[in-house]
């Protein structure tokens, strides 16, 4: 029983690993070169299970700028994007702001829609659209 419990636990462990690790590689942010207050701006979408994980972040160019993020899971509808989910960050140092959540979906086409500021300046990204 013992040995059923941690196989168990160990495959959620990868599972969960797994998922991190590619949300990381998905929301690799790059650079903004239009911009005097923000550096960076990433957003990420990861579909696994019928679950779909959003993250984003924006980082400043230079610490003690205020940040603040928001990331929309959106789905597409025919007509229109229509928001899924929406999570907040903020921060005040040069690591900025992230964010992230996750949802149970149905089957379509979803994206994350981020939206950055870093003290005066606003930025927006979007990831990468998945099927479902």
């Amino acid at each position: 029983m013992k040995k059923r419990v941690f196989c168990i636990v160990l495959l959620l462990a990868v599972v969960a690993g797994s998922v991190a690790l590619a949300l990381s590689a998905e929301t690799r942010p790059e650079p903004i070169g239009r911009y005097t207050e923000i550096s960076t701006i990433g957003a990420g979408l990861l579909i696994s299970g019928g679950v779909a994980y959003s993250d984003g972040q924006v980082t400043p160019k230079n610490s003690g700028v205020n940040s603040t993020i928001t990331v929309r899971l959106q789905k597409w509808t025919g007509s229109g994007w229509e928001t899924k989910g929406t999570w907040y960050g903020s921060g005040s140092t040069k690591a900025g702001a992230s964010a992230k959540g996750s949802k149970s979906i149905d089957p379509g086409t979803y994206r994350t829609w981020v939206t950055g500021t870093c003290g005066s300046e606003t930025a927006q990204k979007y990831s990468a659209e998945r099927n479902y």
